[in-house]
Formats: structure tokens, C-alpha cells, sequence
């Protein structure tokens, strides 16, 4: 059991993880972001973000639009670059701060998640949780 992801042509799909991995892929990329994902979903910080879409969705069932797709696009560009530039920083591999197998991993999934926001505005499908 887990979260595929599909588009509504079938020309897009990927394996998001397991549920918990969803989970916990969303909670990284809030991390990276800068907030507690727990504290966002609560209501105890308030941030403005355009992954809200991804951050809020459910991880069974549902759709995000090509509009809220779109407007991840960019955003998740800057956050892969950001990510890889830490990364490829030694220091923080060797103070702790990055562990570069989970780091690349869920660099991975970002990629994957960014194919499937480019597809689903340019082709205007939804992208389906299932």
C-alpha cells in the first residue's frame, strides 16, 4: 500500500511512497522551507507558501489542478537548487546536518513531483492521489 500518482492522460505516474514516506516527504520539504509542517497543518503558524496544495493534501485520495500545479513549478525548481547546493556543501555532510542518501532520495521525489506539475499545466490534467 501507498500514494501513486498519475495524471488524468496517463502520459505521468509515479510511485509518491508509501504513506508514511508521503508523510514524511512532506515534512522534509516543510523543514526546508523553514516551518514545522504539525504547527502549519494546526493552525499554530501561519505561512504563506504556493505548496500549500501539497503540504494540506490528503494521502489517499484527491487531485491537485493544473493551476495549483503551475504555481508549485517554479517555487519547487528554487527549492531543488537549494537543496542540492547544501548538499553539495562537505560541511554539512560532516557536522550531521545532511545525510546525503536521504537527502538524494528525497531530492528524487522532488524531481519526480516537478515533471508532474510541468505535465499536468501544460497539458491541463489533474494530477490523481491514488
Amino acid at each position: 500500500m501507498g500514494l501513486d500518482i498519475v495524471c488524468e492522460c496517463g502520459h505521468v505516474s509515479f510511485r509518491a511512497g508509501s504513506y508514511s514516506g508521503f508523510d514524511e516527504f512532506r515534512h522534509w520539504l516543510a523543514r526546508g522551507l523553514g516551518f514545522n509542517l504539525e504547527d502549519y497543518w494546526f493552525g499554530k503558524i501561519k505561512v504563506r507558501t504556493p505548496f500549500r496544495p501539497l503540504l494540506m493534501h490528503s494521502d489517499c485520495d484527491g487531485y491537485l489542478t493544473p493551476k495549483q500545479c503551475k504555481k508549485m513549478i517554479e517555487p519547487m525548481r528554487e527549492f531543488i537548487k537549494a537543496r542540492k547546493k547544501k548538499l553539495k556543501n562537505p560541511w554539512n555532510v560532516i557536522l550531521g546536518e545532511v545525510d546525503e542518501d536521504y537527502e538524494a532520495y528525497l531530492l528524487s521525489k522532488c524531481k519526480m513531483w516537478l515533471e508532474a506539475f510541468e505535465h499536468s499545466a501544460e497539458k491541463n490534467c489533474r494530477l490523481i492521489f491514488t
